[in-house]
């Protein structure tokens, strides 16, 4: 029985530079070794892999066994927040293009343009397209084709590797015959290497796992922070991780945490007396707030000022944001008052300063999504001008989604 085995280098800032991939029968006598090299911007986005043959299988590649490469250009500002591939241009071992693949997006990849390219005349011979259908976590599912015509179908494990492919006609199709590298989650699948590109770091569906430890250190409240190779906290199904780090997605995991130990704090500060009550509300809005510091902190192009005086008001408001000529007033709570007293008419009073200082788009944010019978009475008691001018948003992914929408950027 024949075996692969992969080694892999990393460079100084911690990015996967080389992988080499070494083939053996069952003897243990090598019968195949590649190597792919990847080249990175400052900022760390892959621009170029280079593909190696050991043609004569001594252990080492020499200049002339450099068989192609592919250049990656890297689209920033898109709807689905992240970094993206929209144009792939493969080489050959020449340098002259020889095939050129294109990506249309909007909040997920929408259509993969493929070209083939005479290599002598670098004119297109022959160019197809295909359009992607997705699952609810955003796995590419089915491919289409001219007249919509069902091209292929995806199978995969609950953490990504590719288990069938199916065409059309539902006839099992070889695992190599993918028309797409765009697969699980959406992102970019290496056949040679067998890793999906997740922007700060590789990951491996196969073995469940990335490829490098995660740089974030940890948070003492979520154990599982703590383990630096595991996949979404170990809940595939519930959570993607597009950038490879600490990002939206294992922030909200945190979040699900913190969210599910509130009650019980909330029993405990209750029964302690009134300072115990005070500090658990003092607590519960710090942490609110720093959640919010965080996504807003992805946005390298926003200006952010917190706790900051409302006009013509002595009221407070948590956060005052800035882009070019647009700006709001950010209002973060845990959760809006559930019925009449003293907090609901706080709130009321806290949105009708925000709004008469016309300082900008007013947007009151909940870590839980606001009842109807909550946002009926804020209505009732703000008026219909007031209230039309509010903005409620809720959770870590609505507030991202607002931020692009409203600021027109993207997280950096």
């Amino acid at each position: 029985m024949s075996s692969v085995v992969q080694s892999k280098s990393y460079g100084l800032a911690g990015q996967l530079e080389r992988v080499v991939t070494t083939t053996q029968n069952g003897s243990g006598t090598v019968t195949g070794r590649t190597r792919v090299d990847y080249r990175y911007t400052p900022q760390g986005i892959r621009t170029i892999s280079v593909d190696w043959t050991d043609a004569n299988l001594d252990g080492t590649f020499a200049a002339g066994e450099r068989t192609g490469s592919v250049e990656y250009l890297i689209e920033n500002a898109n709807f689905t927040g992240y970094q993206q591939t929209i144009l792939e241009v493969t080489k050959n071992a020449a340098g002259q293009a020889t095939k050129r693949t294109s990506y249309t997006f909007g909040v997920d990849e929408i259509t993969q343009t493929v070209s083939t390219i005479d290599p002598s005349s670098q004119l297109i011979t022959q160019s197809s397209t295909i359009t992607f259908a997705h699952d609810g976590k955003g796995s590419v599912r089915a491919l289409f084709g001219a007249a919509a015509a069902i091209a292929q179908v995806f199978t995969y494990s609950a953490y990504g590797e590719l288990l069938a492919i199916h065409n059309g006609a539902s006839t099992l199709q070889p695992l190599t015959s993918s028309l797409t590298s765009v697969l699980y989650n959406g992102e970019g699948f290496d056949a040679r290497t067998g890793l999906y590109n997740m922007r700060a770091r590789w990951y491996s569906a196969s073995n469940a796992r990335w490829e490098r430890l995660d740089p974030f250190n940890g948070n003492p409240s979520d154990p599982f922070s703590f383990n630096k190779y595991a996949y979404v906290h170990g809940d595939p199904v519930g959570n993607t991780d597009p950038t490879g780090e600490e990002s939206l997605s294992g922030l909200s995991a945190r979040m699900s945490v913190f969210t599910s130990m509130v009650a019980s704090q909330a029993r405990l500060a209750f029964a302690t007396g009134p300072a115990a009550i005070g500090a658990f509300f003092n607590k519960l809005g710090d942490l609110t707030e720093r959640f919010v510091q965080t996504v807003l902190t992805s946005f390298s192009q926003l200006q952010v000022a917190a706790q900051q005086g409302i006009q013509n008001s002595s009221r407070i408001v948590d956060f005052v944001l800035r882009n070019g000529n647009r700006s709001a007033q950010l209002e973060v709570k845990y959760r809006l008052p559930i019925s009449f007293g003293d907090g609901f008419n706080r709130l009321v009073k806290q949105i009708q300063a925000m709004v008469a200082s016309g300082n900008g788009q007013v947007v009151v944010w909940t870590v839980k999504p606001p009842a109807v019978a909550t946002l009926n009475r804020l209505q009732t008691a703000l008026g219909d001008s007031t209230y039309n001018r509010v903005q409620f948003i809720d959770g870590l992914w609505g507030l991202q989604q607002w931020i692009q929408m409203y600021f027109r950027i993207f997280p950096s």
